[in-house]
């Protein structure tokens, strides 16, 4: 019997004992991953028969859940394997340690699965993204805790020479590199130093991968041989899915602190795409570096119609794109779930600074569409800004807010933090917190936009959402009602608090890395 044999303790024997739980472990992440696809799948394929999103459908609920909800679900499955069928643990809980270390390599494949360009499982890679940072982080626990539990059995038995033993060096130099991989992906090192946190993280997850080979016993060829698999596909991907960019124009005006970037379209790059679709941009495939850091996301403010590939920027980014380079581009990703530009018949979307760059596309689009109330407010720190809007030749009416000067307070009815800032500071690249920077009257500077001939709306300081989502009520279906909101963390939270106390659906796109 396998309980009665745990009991009895030779060598090897919990490695042997422990095969299983890994295979086990896996088939679990295979269901897994298959259900995350059935749900998206059916979850669109019902919303688009019944023309609106059904919230309270266990696809919707499976597919919509909290990240942390995943993470927990993992972690008691961790936790619940590692003691199954293991009693006595005073005499046998080097069994779990043995197995953390298996069932810590065998959820790499699903880890690594959650993280791949194009995403394998039908959604954007941007949602599965914090849940792959949070499986990953449990996956370096369990190994941690495995290393751990070696040194105090290899202390107990007085047998620390075994740590010099090279399959066990290979573990422990692992073990290292994953809890220094902790430290740097906290949020204050990982925004600071991102690059370098991007090449570390991918240096660490090769050499995981690599050194398993000669540390697991029994082996894990079969783990190892998929993981590398996933590797392989998402460079494979890389090359594959990207484009040279014949060159690059940059549009200027002095005092904005956005920039206009106009690169020329590429000739095999994509026809078509949805709009508010992102690219990443990097240098080109025989730079290095290109394939140490990290490409940069950027929403494609342009239609397939243009010639060129828009994108609206803020100057003094760590990423500096410059006419002199050259750079390569991804293909498209889209952001808005699909079913959404078929079934929003009343729309706002709310920015903030670069944040325009996905408001634009999104506005036109629905504005365009007879059927659909649109409305664009785009709040802003520098008046000067607003020249991407004549430069992008955007002539459909959008709500400019200026904030320079004083500071007003976002207001708005039936919500608990009223006294928030619209914008506040949060863990993105592209956009940054809006803020005092300019106390001249927006309205006289000479730079700013011809109101009369762009139709551009201006207001000076913080909006309030109860007056400028007032057009809400002019229909009656909240399931059809869609609030999209691009830029930092406080302004994506309190328009969802909006959302959640009005019943209005509310997509936000937050570029976090």
């Amino acid at each position: 019997m396998t309980t009665s044999k745990i009991g009895v303790r030779h060598a090897g024997h919990g490695h042997t004992v422990n095969i299983k739980y890994g295979y086990i472990i896996f088939g679990v992440s295979v269901l897994y991953a298959l259900l995350l696809a059935s749900a998206h799948f059916l979850e669109l394929r019902q919303w688009r028969r019944q023309k609106r999103p059904s919230r309270s459908s266990v696809w919707a609920r499976i597919n919509n859940a909290p990240f942390w909800v995943h993470t927990l679900l993992w972690a008691a499955i961790v936790v619940g394997l590692a003691f199954t069928n293991v009693h006595d643990l005073s005499q046998n809980w080097t069994v779990v340690v043995k197995r953390l270390g298996r069932l810590a390599f065998c959820l790499v494949p699903l880890d690594l699965a959650l993280a791949l360009r194009p995403c394998l499982l039908g959604q954007s890679y941007l949602e599965l993204m914090p849940l792959h940072k949070w499986l990953s982080r449990l996956i370096i626990l369990a190994g941690v805790v495995h290393g751990i539990g070696f040194f105090v059995k290899w202390t107990i038995q007085h047998q620390l020479g075994k740590a010099k033993r090279w399959a066990n060096l290979a573990g422990i130099i692992v073990a290292l590199f994953s809890i220094v991989l902790v430290i740097v992906s906290s949020r204050p090192v990982r925004r600071r130093f991102y690059s370098y946190f991007y090449a570390f993280h991918n240096f660490t997850v090769a050499l995981f991968v690599l050194l398993m080979i000669w540390h697991a016993r029994p082996g894990v060829s079969d783990f190892v041989l998929l993981s590398a698999a996933l590797l392989l596909f998402q460079g494979a991907s890389r090359v594959y899915n990207g484009y040279s960019v014949p060159g690059l124009t940059i549009v200027d005006a002095d005092a904005a602190s956005l920039r206009l970037l106009r690169l020329q379209k590429p000739n095999s790059f994509p026809s078509v795409w949805q709009p508010g679709s992102h690219i990443r941009v990097g240098l080109p495939l025989s730079s290095w570096q290109s394939w140490v850091f990290p490409a940069h996301p950027y929403t494609l403010c342009s239609s397939p119609a243009n010639d060129t590939l828009n994108l609206v920027v803020k100057k003094g980014r760590r990423f500096e794109m410059l006419t002199s380079l050259e750079y390569r581009v991804s293909c498209p990703y889209a952001s808005l779930p699909t079913p959404w530009l078929s079934t929003a018949e009343n729309v706002h979307i709310v920015c903030g600074g670069s944040g325009i760059s996905l408001g634009i596309p999104l506005y036109e689009y629905f504005d365009n569409k007879s059927s659909v109330l649109a409305n664009l407010h785009w709040c802003v720190s520098n008046a000067r800004d607003t020249f991407v809007l004549s430069e992008l030749g955007v002539n459909n009416p959008v709500n400019v807010y200026v904030t320079s000067g004083k500071i007003d307070k976002l207001s708005y009815d039936d919500a608990d933090n009223e006294d928030a800032g619209l914008l506040g500071a949060g863990d993105n690249i592209e956009l940054e917190p809006i803020r005092a920077e300019d106390t001249s009257n927006p309205f006289t500077d000479d730079h700013a936009v011809n109101c009369a001939e762009q139709r551009i709306k201006t207001h000076a300081g913080r909006p309030n959402l109860s007056e400028i989502l007032a057009s809400f009520s002019e229909t009656d279906d909240n399931a059809h009602k869609l609030l999209i909101v691009c830029g930092p963390v406080g302004l994506i939270r309190d328009v969802r608090a909006y959302g959640d106390a009005h019943g209005i659906a509310v997509f936000s796109e937050l570029y976090n890395m």
